[in-house]
């Protein structure tokens, strides 16, 4: 389904999608939570986490959370000649932090925060050069749009969403 997420009905993981959807959210809170071996067949230890959650605050108004956790497994480094350096444990993680609210019946708007850490290879020399965590930040901007209508005397939703991400 692609990207699709952008405009399909709010949930729990509406954070990472498009977080004004969660203006539009039929629960007062709700929770998310996933795991996946990545590549298990490959690698055993590859894996993503992500965790999220939101609540509604006040009329219109949502907060919300998340925080996403990929390791890569155990690596083992080596010089140019395929001596060992030793072995690490490669890992990225984001905390996302949100806030959404409704500006009309059908129409809403959001904005993410994102704190990103990246750390593929520890603090250490390697084959003459030092390394360390790359440490960024991140926001993303969100519409969305719904409108309860028919379809051949059906109830049905129309829905629009937008996300600037990662700006």
């Amino acid at each position: 389904m692609g990207d699709v997420g952008v405009a399909i009905s709010p949930d729990a993981n509406s954070i990472h999608w498009n977080m004004s959807k969660l203006s539009f959210a039929e629960k007062k809170s709700g929770l998310g939570i996933s795991y996946a071996p990545w590549l298990r067949s490959l690698v055993p230890d590859v894996q993503f986490s992500y965790l999220s959650a939101y609540n509604k605050v006040g009329k219109n108004g949502v907060l919300a959370g998340s925080f996403r956790y990929f390791s890569l497994g155990n690596i083992n480094f080596t010089d140019f000649q395929g001596d060992p350096l030793g072995s690490f444990n490669p890992n990225d993680f984001a905390l996302d932090g949100g806030y959404a609210t409704r500006l009309s019946e059908n129409f809403s708007v959001g904005v993410v925060l994102r704190f990103i850490r990246s750390n593929i290879a520890g603090v250490r020399q390697l084959n003459g050069i030092s390394t360390r965590p790359g440490i960024a930040g991140a926001g993303d901007i969100n519409l969305y749009y719904t409108k309860k209508t028919e379809i051949q005397d059906k109830p049905a939703n129309v829905s629009f969403g937008v996300n600037f991400q990662n700006i």
